[in-house]
């Protein structure tokens, strides 16, 4: 079932409550399946999915909520965010594993945290940030001041004087590769 809307998930909440009812009748799985086929076709649960709920059902369990839709993320939290933030910043070169192992989080939200609460990104094997800080943009600042003074003092012939380029990387000689 591959549709994750609010649709889908009262549909996955009702097959749950047929095959509840038809354990409880002592139908055997493979009839549960074939009846949930004939009513939901291609919104069905998976075959694997209906087995499972069936012997959860069939050992005992009443409830038909699956606990794990919406569980919250209790990893990622400021407690973890900032030890992360403070990793990164001594080693850039550290890996999304070996922050998992010293921090005690799983890789996953080590993930999240990195990309979507510190927005770092992964550049030259090093962790840097998506947004300037406040340094690079002072430094940017004050290089532009610096060309305008200069311009405002020489005129025109400064501009002649000015090599531009871009990050392509020029090598002295061939490098070899594989």
């Amino acid at each position: 079932m591959a549709d994750n809307s609010v649709d889908s998930v009262s549909l996955q909440c009702e097959q749950r409550i047929v095959i509840k009812f038809l354990v409880k009748e002592s139908t055997p799985v493979i009839e549960i399946v074939k009846r949930l086929k004939a009513v939901y076709a291609e919104n069905t649960l998976l075959i694997s999915t209906i087995y499972e709920w069936a012997k959860r059902f069939k050992d005992g369990r009443t409830s038909v909520d699956d606990k794990r839709a919406g569980a919250s993320r209790t990893a990622v939290t400021q407690d973890n965010i900032t030890p992360v933030d403070l990793a990164i910043k001594e080693n850039r070169r550290i890996s999304v594993l070996e922050l998992s192992s010293s921090i005690g989080v799983c890789a996953g939200s080590i993930d999240t945290i990195i990309h979507e609460h510190l927005l770092y990104s992964k550049v030259a094997a090093r962790w840097v940030p998506k947004m300037l800080t406040k340094q690079p943009k002072q430094a940017c600042v004050s290089a532009c001041q610096q060309l305008l003074d200069r311009f405002n003092a020489e005129g025109e012939t400064f501009l002649e004087h000015i090599v531009t380029g871009d990050e392509t990387w020029v090598h002295y000689y061939t490098p070899e590769t594989k």
